[in-house]
Parts: structure tokens; sequence; C-alpha cells
């Protein structure tokens, strides 16, 4: 009998701790109200950056032109061939995050802020597999979605929306 009080009571700690990490995911979410499904742009730009970042390693436009307008593409694989590659790490060390800088009734400008942990790779030695950076991409609100416009790194876009 006391098995069984104990295994509820155990059960019961662990919906309580679900419920409080539920209710701590949705006070994330922005308060402000957007023109566009928040979440819905959000999940689209986490797919376009992975494309995007298989494309730096690929050299191959095929994933990202999916999500971008052909202006974009060009754009990036003009940037591919003319400059060294930037340097995402890997997925299990990248932290990534988006930040709504602006937005309209048809455009969002966002703010990436990409930051890698550090890696041990030998005794009293941590190193960063993958450079910090911040871009900023500008992406189109269409009726059928989003589609990203641009890409950039070009600090002037921030003291430009601030």
């Amino acid at each position: 009998m006391l098995l069984v009080v104990f295994v509820l009571v155990f059960v019961a700690v662990l919906y309580g701790i679900y419920f409080l990490i539920q209710q701590e995911r949705k006070s994330e979410l922005p308060q402000r109200d957007y023109p566009f499904d928040y979440e819905a742009l959000m999940k689209f730009v986490e797919k376009a950056d992975d494309a995007y970042i298989l494309t730096h390693a690929t050299l191959d436009i095929m994933y990202f032109s999916k999500f971008a307008s052909g202006k974009a593409c060009n754009e990036l694989i003009e940037f591919l061939y003319r400059n060294p590659p930037k340097m995402f790490g890997s997925r299990k060390h990248r932290r990534r995050s988006w930040d709504v800088l602006a937005h309209g009734e048809r455009y969002v400008v966002l703010k990436k802020s990409i930051s890698h942990r550090q890696v041990k790779v030998k005794r009293g030695m941590r190193i960063k597999l993958g450079d910090d950076m911040i871009e900023y991409w500008e992406i189109a609100v269409t009726s059928s979605g989003f589609e990203v416009q641009a890409v950039n790194s070009d600090s002037e876009l921030e003291k430009e929306v601030y």
C-alpha cells in the first residue's frame, strides 16, 4: 500500500514538473501581437537556416532555394564563391537564437545570433568548433507562407532599425 502511495506521489510530482516546464515555454513566447503566426515563422526560419548552413557546407543552392527568393539565392552563391566559408560547427554544439527587429504586414526582419559551446580537445584545452556570428534575415510574409528575401551580416541594419 505504501508503495502505491509513493508511486502516485512520484507521478504527481512528474506531472507537476511537466506542467511548470510547459508554462515556462509559453511565457518565453513574445507577448506582442504580430500580424503573422510567430510559431510558424520560427519553424520556417529554423528549417531555412538548416538549409542555409547545408548550402554553405556543400556549395549547392538546391537546399536553400526552397526557402528563399531567386535574388537571395543568387546573392548567396555569389558570396560563397567570393569569400572564405563560414564555420557553422556541428549542430550539437551550436546555439541559435532569433529576435524580431522589425515587422509589418508583409515583412519581418530577424536578427539571428549563433554561438558555439567550447569542446574539450585535450586535457586543459577547449575550443569552439564554429564561428560566433550575427546575421540579419529579411523575410517576406506571403499568402502561402514565408520567403527569405535577403540574408546579410551588415551591422548597419541593426543601427537603422534601432
